[in-house]
């Protein structure tokens, strides 16, 4: 698979469009399952329950510090979904249950116009340590901005670099390792 199916995306876009707590960037996650197709959890940045975003300046200032981020809230939303299955398998076990279900996170950035633009890669530690120690997840989708050469006639091997997006297949350790290196740990 190249990218992940696009009923998950379009309904990502939509919830995180509807929720959008920040007049920041929303961010939109999704727990689904590439086999049955069905979504077990999904979630936006904000603040924890019940606590809700005053779209403020203030606001905008303390986000970072207590805002819950959209593939922390989409994993705690698929283990509630998942229940009897979940509480069978303790966090951060690996006996396979529910890593046996394949499950996948898809992540989402969406811009002004609540469309989709690409992110910087894995970049947030505390959402990857979450992703690898709950172990429900075999693979973290994100689209990515990224640099290409372009190829327009004029430019062609000219060297000339334009912004394009892709979609990204992580492993959860790769997810991990990646975000680490982007904050400059290396372990």
């Amino acid at each position: 698979m190249t990218e992940p199916p696009v009923h998950v995306v379009r309904r990502i876009e939509t919830f995180a469009a509807l929720k959008r707590a920040c007049t920041k960037v929303a961010r939109g996650a999704a727990v689904y399952s590439p086999t049955t197709r069905e979504i077990y959890g999904i979630g936006v940045n904000g603040p924890p329950s019940p606590l809700e975003c005053g779209r403020s300046g203030a606001c905008e200032k303390i986000c970072g510090k207590v805002a819950e981020h959209a593939e922390a809230r989409a994993l705690w939303s698929a283990y509630r979904t998942l229940g009897p299955l979940a509480a069978a398998e303790p966090v951060g076990t690996a006996s396979g249950v529910l890593l046996g279900m394949g499950l996948q996170l898809v992540h989402v950035k969406l811009g002004d116009q609540n469309r989709i633009v690409g992110s910087r890669g894995p970049r947030c530690v505390e959402c990857a340590r979450l992703i690898l120690e709950t172990k429900i997840v075999t693979h973290v989708w994100l689209h990515e901005l990224m640099l290409v050469p372009d190829t327009s006639p004029e430019l062609a091997g000219s060297g000339v670099l334009v912004e394009s997006t892709r979609w990204h297949s992580y492993t959860p350790l790769e997810f991990f390792r990646r975000s680490c290196v982007a904050r400059g740990i290396h372990l």
